[in-house]
């Protein structure tokens, strides 16, 4: 019995060995060559290679209650991302309330799913400026305090904004050109100047040309375009034929009163508003009015006070009047004095001032800031000192609102740039930022009149669209 046995238990032994160091003495001997075993394996890799299952590793109670309680805070943030875009900080609150979850288990749980972009700061403040501004018409001051609230860090909340500026931008450039692109269907063969007046019936694109002399053949106009929506109706919503061409218009009195810059001097008053005030009508001042107003001479530049009933004139004889509007009595009348030696360019009115400052750029390079109430000189801007030689001020405009900003085209060594300065506590104005817009020389300047928009332009067809608050430029042709 003993030996049947212990014969027997060999012959197990020699069938199958039951350590690596046997199965290789075995190999050996038989002259067959085998696969190299490692002398030292564990218990895993020994059931594995001989066709057994790995183990699972043994995780503590508090180690499967963590998991448990992660996998539970990404079903529920998975669950809520589902129903709307969150930013980090929103959902951050929102698991911290619903389900208590440990702190660590919400970090770690935010953190995969910000790994695998599930969640993103960026994207989240982009769609929720666009919502507020198109269906709420929250402005941007408003949308940036909105997103702060909810968590969202400033980098994140710039790229919302700019998302939102660029989307604005794009529409006002697409229909404007539109405008343009159709507005020769009414007869304006050149366009001098245009402008849009806000009334109880909408916007009514304001557009001004002509050939100037009868003789041309052309005829001089000012139309006021009528819009459905984005298009443009078949018939404008009135039409002035004017004796010489318009150059410039400038818009006073809420948008009611239009004063038009003739091409062979003199200026034209015009009403828009018909007398019930629905709709655009545009009626030509007469009498006394009119007959002034066509002896102003040749004019550079003209401004509206924005709250005040004043009028600002810069002339081709190097003149600069403030009048009071409608009387065109002279407040004063400056000629070759306190260094305007040149004529002048542009001019404007300040509103942060209450129309008490006014900025004019002159033909010799110069930009002054005049008191309204004298006449008298306040200062003269300097130009930075790292601008190219040879450069000069060309156009100016103060911000629009409360805000205490000015803005200035200057070219230099060929290219066009933009500067902002801003008014100390002292009262200085300082230079705050300046910026290269184009590379030739800025020929057109103007801030809408809702101061969110800057536009130049320069004789090539380069326009450059502004946002003043952020001073970021978008570059293109119309």
């Amino acid at each position: 019995m003993y030996s049947a046995t212990q014969s027997n238990l060999r012959s197990r032994e020699d069938i199958s060995p039951h350590t690596p160091s046997q199965r290789k003495d075995r190999a050996a001997e038989s002259g067959v060559e085998k696969t190299q075993v490692p002398e030292v394996v564990s218990a895993d890799t020994f059931a594995a290679l001989n066709g057994g299952a790995l183990r699972a590793p043994k995780l503590s109670r508090k180690e499967l209650r963590r998991q448990k309680s992660l996998q539970a805070c990404k079903d529920l943030t998975f669950f809520l991302l589902s129903r709307r875009m969150h930013s980090r900080h929103e959902l951050h609150t929102k698991l911290t309330r619903k389900e208590r979850f440990d702190p660590d288990i919400i970090e770690e749980a935010l953190d995969r799913l910000q790994e695998l972009e599930s969640i993103d700061d960026a994207e989240f403040a982009r769609q929720y400026a666009l919502s507020k501004s198109q269906y709420a018409y929250w402005a941007p001051s408003r949308i940036k305090l909105g997103l702060r609230t909810l968590g969202v860090n400033d980098a994140d909340i710039c790229k919302g904004l700019d998302a939102l500026l660029e989307a604005e931008i794009d529409t006002e450039s697409s229909q404007a050109g539109s405008l343009l692109l159709d507005a020769a269907q009414y007869g304006v063969d050149i366009f001098t100047a245009v402008t849009q007046s806000s009334t109880g019936q909408g916007q009514h694109p304001l557009v001004a040309g002509g050939g100037g002399k009868k003789s041309s053949g052309i005829a001089n106009r000012l139309v006021a375009l009528q819009l459905s929506g984005e298009e443009l109706d078949d018939e404008p919503a009135s039409q002035l034929v004017t004796d010489d061409a318009a150059v410039r218009m400038v818009l006073g009195q809420a948008g009611t009163r239009l004063i038009v810059v003739l091409g062979r001097g003199g200026l034209q008053a015009v009403d828009i508003l018909r007398a019930d005030g629905q709709g655009p009508k545009l009626t030509p001042f007469s009498g006394e009015l009119a007959t002034q107003l066509r002896q102003f001479g040749l004019v550079k530049c003209i401004a509206f006070g924005n709250s005040t009933n004043q009028l600002a004139i810069g002339g081709e004889d190097r003149s600069l009047r403030l009048l009071e509007w409608p009387s065109l009595r002279t407040k004063w009348d400056l000629r070759n004095e306190f260094g305007l030696k040149d004529a002048l360019r542009d001019i404007d009115f300040s509103p942060g001032h209450k129309d008490k400052v006014l900025v004019t750029t002159c033909e010799d390079g110069t930009c002054t800031l005049w008191q309204t109430d004298t006449g008298m000189r306040i200062t003269s801007l300097s130009l930075p000192a790292d601008l190219p030689r040879g450069a000069s001020f060309n156009r100016a405009k103060f911000s629009r609102g409360a805000g205490l900003h000015l803005f200035t085209s200057v070219n230099a060594g060929g290219d066009g740039y933009v500067l902002r300065w801003e008014q100390d506590t002292q009262g200085i104005v300082v230079l705050t930022k300046q910026a290269k817009a184009h590379n030739s020389p800025i020929t057109a300047f103007d801030i809408s009149p809702s101061g969110r928009f800057l536009g130049t332009g320069t004789s090539e067809g380069d326009i450059a669209r502004y946002a003043p608050q952020r001073f970021t430029f978008w570059n293109g042709r119309p």
